[in-house]
């Protein structure tokens, strides 16, 4: 394990935009056993209702969960509206068309329960989607000088398990995407664009496109991914605790907003 993170370490100081003192820290942890200020990350399977769901089950509990979610007329107007300003941003900065953005689920507010059992915490609304826009305002659990370090994310294309795109926000000022099936970090970044303190908003617009993953911040365009390795079709899910150490026992992780639009 030792040799897994000292690996870790050097990936994330020459190809992902973390800070030297960052990378030091880890580094350190892998040798003397203490907390790191960028935690390891949780490998441990997401919490989910079925653990091995396949994909007709998966496409079952979608229809479900699809037709007991139909959205209000309020519902459909709040949504137009998000997608609207996600629409102007990505033109101006990607190009992108969202012409043919279909509604599939929320707006939702609700909030992640953290338990203190390495599981990821996760809101799987049960969706099957390659392609889509997905919108969600998370808000900060609480202040890290006092309690301790926060995360939150989306999976995508997710299958459940081990087995999909974690998009992570964390507490630091730091992002990164993690391919969870392969255990490999694609990219990772600082960026001053994300609210640390507690109780203050971060909202992120993920855009999935085929083999690209284009993802803003707080309304900022921040960058784009290359997801061309899992073309599959899976779930969007809300999540947090997706590293070691970022829960407090019977804290809450809310978020608002969560709105998902297939794409074509």
């Amino acid at each position: 394990m030792k040799t897994f993170y000292v690996v870790l370490a050097f990936f994330l100081l020459t190809g992902c935009a973390l800070s030297p003192e960052q990378i030091t820290e880890t580094a350190m942890a892998a040798s003397t056993n203490t907390p790191s200020a960028t935690p390891r990350p949780n490998l441990t399977e997401t919490q989910i209702a079925i653990p091995t769901a396949t994909q007709t089950q998966a496409f079952n509990a979608d229809t479900i969960a699809t037709t007991y979610a139909k959205p209000t007329t309020t519902a459909i107007a709040k949504a137009g509206a998000i997608l609207d300003e996600i629409r102007i941003a990505s033109n101006d900065t990607t190009n992108l068309d969202l012409s043919e953005a279909k509604l599939v689920f929320g707006p939702k507010d609700d909030a992640l329960t953290h338990t203190l059992n390495n599981i990821v915490i996760v809101d799987d609304p049960r969706l099957i989607v390659k392609n889509f826009v997905a919108t969600i305002k998370f808000i900060n659990p609480y202040d890290t000088s006092t309690t301790g370090q926060w995360d939150y994310g989306i999976l995508f294309r997710n299958k459940y398990g081990n087995n999909q795109y974690r998009l992570i926000i964390l507490s630091n000022q730091s992002w990164t995407l993690y391919d969870a099936e392969s255990d490999k970090y694609i990219y990772s970044s600082n960026d001053k664009n994300i609210n640390p303190k507690a109780g203050q908003e971060n909202t992120i617009w993920l855009i999935v496109i085929d083999a690209k993953a284009h993802l803003f911040i707080n309304g900022i365009y921040a960058k784009t991914l290359d997801i061309g390795a899992r073309l599959v079709n899976g779930d969007v899910s809300p999540a947090t605790g997706l590293f070691y150490g970022n829960l407090k026992e019977k804290r809450i992780t809310e978020y608002q907003d969560f709105t998902v639009w297939s794409l074509p």
